[in-house]
């Protein structure tokens, strides 16, 4: 369980580990220990099972409905500066490109 204090004259609460903003997201971490074959369970439709444990390597096994995105985060994290990159493209740089990119049709005459 985390532990929030106030801060005098301050709009940050903090614990030992982290700050975070009034007003932000917050989010707590629940630390469990499993061991191999054992599930935990993520609202009603996400199972995360412990399939492997090897030295300092954990193989999880995660099942979810296929409307749910599941990435590592190293690849969410990707993702999501190609998200923010492409949302940077301006009309005028759609402009720059060839008609049958602009259109969104692929050329299967090739």
């Amino acid at each position: 369980m985390a532990f929030w204090m106030r801060q005098a004259d301050s709009d940050v609460r903090t614990d030992v580990n982290r700050e975070v903003p009034l007003g932000a997201k917050e989010f707590r971490m629940l630390v469990l220990s499993r061991q191999k074959d054992q599930t935990i369970m993520i609202g009603d439709d996400v199972e995360i099972t412990v399939v492997d444990i090897r030295g300092d390597k954990v193989r999880l096994g995660i099942s979810a409905p296929s409307q749910i995105p599941v990435h590592r985060k190293e690849v969410y994290e990707a993702i999501q500066r190609e998200n923010q990159e492409a949302a940077k493209v301006s009309p005028d740089d759609l402009a720059k490109l060839p008609a049958s990119a602009r259109s969104g049709k692929k050329n299967l005459d090739k």
